[in-house]
């Protein structure tokens, strides 16, 4: 249900749009990213929704008692500005705040605690062509204490064609500690090349090179400190072009991870690979016409068995209305049922 429930709140409103975010150096990456966000906003808008709340149910709506599991308000503009969740008990467990500039850009995130002070604070600054170049986290000072402190100030810079060039993160008010850097290289074509991350005292952590290696060739050397990612097109059945992404990588025990992605940029597949071209984690998603997201399944490690999925459903207007999470291919596990108010 954790993974449902991710999806619905990337999918009802992202708090980083109009600007780069941390997997996403590219301007065309950071484009696709904030039309999704600008078609989320106006759907929103357009349909005047101030409030969302969201009751779960056990397996069945027709029978029993919903609670209230989360509440979402908006402004006018469709920009999310709460977000709440509760337990069954009606006690609040989680408490988030956003606010926003007139160009929909994220100025501050929060989470707040049952008495109103943050427990975890984040905040933005934008250049004239809408790139983020500051963020600023601020937490606890110890686990004990509640008074804040900054925790990591990041600061980023861009090319002419408003490509990342390097991100560098502090973890002090002076800029004085630095605890990590990555430097980002394009191809002529603004594609990635390559992504460097180095520690606060100039060592090399991790090497990207996006080089594609031959299709479907897993490499099974130990990648200690860098990985190889083939970016790579196929066909599907019905003549389209998809993307592939094809990384080798020493993870833990994972080596290779693939994905596959619809004509339209929708992740349709996600699977990890062990040193034995075992599957260790493997989920499927399926989209609607209107690039809705209608299933996603995880399936057991090393197995085409089910281990869990769900089915997203929506209204006319494209608004979510109800998500069903199962334990495995047949059994109801969770309901839950959307209400929209102006």
């Amino acid at each position: 249900m954790k993974k449902a429930t991710l999806y619905i709140i990337l999918l009802l409103a992202s708090h980083a749009s109009y600007s780069q975010v941390f997997d996403n150096e590219t301007k065309s990456e950071v484009d696709r990213w904030s039309q999704r966000e600008k078609t989320t906003r106006a759907r929103i808008r357009e349909n005047k929704i101030h409030s969302l709340k969201t009751y779960a149910y056990k397996s069945d709506t027709a029978t029993g008692s919903g609670f209230l599991s989360s509440e979402i308000n908006y402004d006018d503009n469709g920009n999310m500005l709460e977000y709440k969740v509760f337990r069954k008990s009606g006690a609040l467990k989680y408490h988030y705040s956003y606010s926003w500039d007139a160009d929909g850009r994220n100025l501050e995130f929060r989470q707040i605690r049952s008495d109103g002070s943050n427990k975890y604070r984040e905040t933005n600054i934008y250049d004239a062509s809408g790139n983020k170049t500051e963020s600023r986290t601020y937490g606890r000072t110890w686990l004990l204490n509640s008074r804040e402190k900054l925790w990591w100030h990041s600061i980023a810079t861009f090319d002419d064609a408003q490509n990342m060039l390097e991100q560098k993160f502090f973890m002090d008010k002076a800029d004085k500690k630095l605890f990590d850097r990555y430097v980002y290289a394009y191809y002529s074509d603004g594609s990635k090349k390559q992504t460097i991350e180095y520690s606060g005292k100039g060592k090399v952590r991790h090497t990207w090179n996006y080089d594609c290696d031959p299709a479907g060739a897993a490499e099974v050397k130990n990648f200690k400190d860098s990985s190889k990612i083939c970016v790579r097109y196929e066909t599907d059945k019905d003549g389209n072009k998809i993307k592939v992404t094809d990384e080798n990588v020493k993870y833990g025990k994972v080596v290779r991870i693939v994905h596959r992605y619809d004509k339209n940029e929708n992740l349709l597949e996600e699977i990890s690979y062990d040193s034995k071209q075992r599957p260790r984690f493997h989920s499927v998603s399926a989209y609607d016409d209107k690039n809705n997201c209608t299933g996603f399944t995880v399936y057991e490690r090393n197995s085409s068995k089910i281990k869990n999925r769900s089915e997203y459903r929506y209204d006319s207007s494209g608004n979510i209305a109800e998500v069903v999470a199962y334990k495995n291919s047949s059994v109801p596990e969770r309901i839950l049922k959307y209400n929209y108010a102006r």
